[in-house]
Parts: C-alpha cells; sequence; structure tokens
C-alpha cells in the first residue's frame, strides 16, 4: 500500500498457499491503522508451512480491531468469545475478517450463524410471551 500510495484499502484477499499468515504479518501498519476495511485469506493443511495456526492469526486480527468469521455454507463467528478449538481443523476454508464498529461488521454479523440462532431463541421467547398470555 505504501508503495502505491494507497491510504485505504476496501478489500484485501489473501491467497498465497500457507503463507497467508507472513501476509498478515506483513500488512501489520495497515491493519492496526484501520486502512483495510474487509479481509479474506485461506486456511489449510499448508499452513504447516508456516507454523502459524488460525488461533494465532484470529486473536491477532481481534488485537487489531477485526471480527473474523469462517465463510463457508454457514458464516460462523470466530473471533473473541467465540472462538472454540475445534475450529483448529486445518481443512481447505476461507475466512473473511471486518473492522470492528462498522457497517460491513453489521452486515457480516446479520449474515451469520449467530444472529439466524439468535433470531431463532427470539421468536422462541415470543411465541412462548404470546401463549403466556392467552394461556
Amino acid at each position: 500500500m505504501r508503495s502505491r500510495g494507497l491510504a485505504y484499502l476496501d478489500v484485501l484477499k489473501i491467497d498465497t498457499e500457507g503463507f497467508d499468515p507472513a501476509v498478515l504479518a506483513g500488512a501489520y501498519e495497515s491493519l492496526a491503522n484501520q486502512r483495510v476495511g474487509l479481509l479474506s485469506f485461506e486456511y489449510h493443511k499448508l499452513w504447516n508451512q508456516s507454523g502459524s495456526t488460525l488461533k494465532q492469526c484470529v486473536h491477532y486480527l481481534d488485537d487489531l480491531g477485526y471480527s473474523c468469521y469462517y465463510d463457508g455454507p454457514v458464516l460462523a463467528k470466530v473471533s473473541g468469545s467465540c472462538w472454540k478449538d475445534a475450529y483448529e481443523i486445518r481443512r481447505w476454508s476461507n475466512i473473511v475478517c471486518v473492522r470492528r464498529g462498522t457497517g460491513m461488521e453489521k452486515e457480516l454479523y446479520a449474515g451469520s450463524y449467530l444472529a439466524s440462532a439468535k433470531g431463532k431463541t427470539d421468536r422462541r421467547k415470543a411465541k412462548n410471551l404470546k401463549t403466556s398470555k392467552i394461556g
């Protein structure tokens, strides 16, 4: 970004066949200064080459102000208190991260498993409330 004179990057897509953690480390200045809106990277068994784990990268990005999600059939948040060691699967998948506190973060969350599960819970509570008022 510095060599191209870019002050901000809307999307940073990383696909370096196992060396994505090295690219994330190299992007530290831009990420720390919130100059990337959304980033996407691959996670798979080739990460063994870099010696990094998904947990390390997710925590690194979390510390820099990004919320991360598994980008698969179900959008599942993996940042912060949502992290589970079971996510360290070393199988091909995509991770998408977005700056916290932005409209884009709200949109990702709205499309995530957490939001849909919460919505189901809220609908069950509303149904129970209606039933208890009627009965």
